[in-house]
């Protein structure tokens, strides 16, 4: 064996030890990024209907009108209108899931066009 060896293994070592590190960072990353866009449409969706029912509780338990409080609604028999209805959540996830895969293309439409610029 040559004198050099023992040097040039620790060296390749240290960097294929620092490349596994960055490695680990990334995949990391790329996991969070993966979890956050997984759960973005389940998150709208619930951040919708709490809003939804927030407005409704606010309304119902203090007779005071809210800004964010349709005005429109003026008596006890509109407020059940306002309440969340099988209905109303059947169709807040379709239409939900019509736009999610127009919103998974606008990201590469624009990286797109950016390109052909």
């Amino acid at each position: 064996m040559y004198a050099w060896e023992p040097a040039f293994e620790k060296r390749i070592f240290f960097l294929r030890w620092s490349e596994m590190a960055q490695l680990i960072r990334v995949s990391f990353g790329y996991g969070v990024v993966q979890l956050i866009w997984s759960m973005a449409p389940f998150a709208v969706l619930l951040l919708t209907f709490s809003i939804y029912i927030n407005k409704v509780i606010a309304y119902n338990s203090s007779n005071a009108w809210i800004s964010y409080v349709n005005t429109n609604i003026t008596t006890n028999e509109s407020i059940s209108e306002g309440l969340l209805t099988p209905e109303k959540i059947f169709v807040s996830v379709a239409l939900f899931n019509l736009l999610r895969m127009p919103l998974t293309m606008l990201p590469w439409s624009i990286s797109s066009l950016v390109m052909v610029n």
